[in-house]
């Protein structure tokens, strides 16, 4: 999906330009281009592969192109380009375009936003092979994610796989890993609403954390989010847990031997919307998605304005120790 046409950016996923097997990454990959619904690519173009990320930790799952120079093909009239929506909501109408295997051209399927997990936008439309990268756009044709994931869940009594729900990279996602990547995410794409985006800051997405189950053994009182892929999660502790959680209601008893099944990959991050320091750092951070990306708030005037007047009783220590769990981002702007 292009996303600027002047500079000739294009977004999609991650895995479309790196090697899942080694970590590898192209310099270069091949755009097609198609002029409507139906149509198969004509237009070839080179790409340079700007910036990627496929991390199985966050399953962060992007990649900015840009456009160079023409292949083959005739050349395509670039005449407009896709704003993004930072503010997606649940039940917004998603149309998602892609090329489903066993299918031929450009295919367009709708549905709605069912929720957000971990960084991704869940939604009802059947996201099949093929679909990598395809852009999803709201219903008033601003982009929101990009095709990423089925995700797939055991049931817990018969033992069959299910599909648990079909997923889009968050465009939030995206805008917060460029950022905090030293590239102002400005430079690849544009706002439908700058001033809004602006003046919201900062953005924070009232996401799930994602886990297929909460789990703990006899054995330990630790409780881990099982992920799928054989993942798992440890919750650092008790006010951790409870950011994301009411009580252990949820909480399943199982085995020393099926909890090593599961690779642990780090450590669950307070909810975003918390405010955390460390006891060796006065700094005051906002917690802005699940993975841990942190915003720093750079005076009390700009703490007031987010978090009301007893926003420092609000703040949670986070042990030294499982601070490098957690992201710093770019600060917030000064308050007053």
């Amino acid at each position: 999906m292009v996303t600027d046409i002047e500079r000739g950016f294009v977004l999609t996923n991650g895995h479309v330009v790196i090697d899942p097997a080694n970590g590898s990454r192209a310099e270069t990959c091949q755009l097609g281009f198609v002029q409507g619904v139906g149509d198969t690519p004509v237009s070839f173009y080179q790409g340079d592969v700007e910036m990627a990320i496929f991390d199985p930790v966050t399953d962060l799952d992007f990649a900015v192109l840009r456009i160079m120079h023409h292949l083959s093909g005739p050349p395509f009239v670039f005449s407009s380009y896709v704003k993004v929506n930072a503010f997606a909501s649940v039940e917004d109408a998603v149309t998602v375009f892609g090329f489903p295997s066993g299918q031929t051209g450009l295919t367009v399927t709708e549905g709605s936003v069912t929720g957000f997990s971990r960084g991704t936008v869940l939604t009802d439309v059947p996201i099949t092979a093929g679909f990598s990268g395809a852009p999803a756009t709201d219903g008033q044709h601003r982009l929101i994610g990009l095709a990423t994931r089925v995700r797939y869940v055991i049931d817990a009594e018969s033992g069959e796989e299910g599909i648990l729900d079909y997923g889009l990279g968050d465009i939030l996602s995206l805008i917060n890993w460029t950022d905090g990547a030293g590239a102002d995410h400005r430079t690849f794409m544009h706002h439908d609403d700058d001033r809004l985006f602006s003046s919201s800051e900062p953005v924070i997405r009232d996401e799930q954390l994602g886990c297929s189950y909460l789990v703990r053994t006899a054995a330990s009182p630790a409780v881990y989010c099982l992920l799928t892929g054989d993942r798992r999660l440890v919750f650092p502790d008790e006010r951790t847990f409870f950011s994301w959680f009411p009580d252990y209601s949820e909480v399943l008893y199982i085995s020393d031997s099926d909890l090593a099944r599961y690779r642990l990959i780090g450590a669950v991050t307070y909810r975003p919307g918390s405010l955390v320091k460390i006891i060796s750092d006065p700094k005051v951070y906002v917690v802005i998605d699940s993975f841990g990306t942190l915003r720093w708030i750079p005076d009390e005037i700009r703490a007031r304005e987010l978090f009301g007047e007893g926003w420092i009783g609000t703040v949670h220590d986070v042990p030294d120790a499982f601070f490098p769990a957690y992201e710093v981002s770019l600060p917030l702007s000064g308050g007053g």
